[in-house]
């Protein structure tokens, strides 16, 4: 179970419990974007400032680009 499904769980009043095998935060974060549904459920909690201002600033974060050649094969 991730996060935010604990919080979505919670917020229909079914208790959650979030279980993390290491002891620790990772010293190399895995995830580097925020899907819009999870903002979403964060912004209801009131966690969304917190999450922002833990993240990349936004002039940082522009976002991937992706293109596909002639033959459809897409490139980062």
């Amino acid at each position: 179970m991730r996060p935010a499904a604990a919080i979505a769980l919670g917020r229909c009043g079914v208790r959650a419990l979030l279980v993390e095998k290491h002891p620790s935060t990772s010293f190399h974060p895995r995830g580097h974007v925020v899907s819009a549904r999870t903002m979403e459920i964060l912004r209801t909690r009131g966690l969304e400032d917190a999450v922002r201002a833990r993240g990349i600033p936004h002039d940082r974060n522009q976002g991937g680009r992706f293109r596909a050649d002639r033959r459809g094969r897409v490139h980062r």
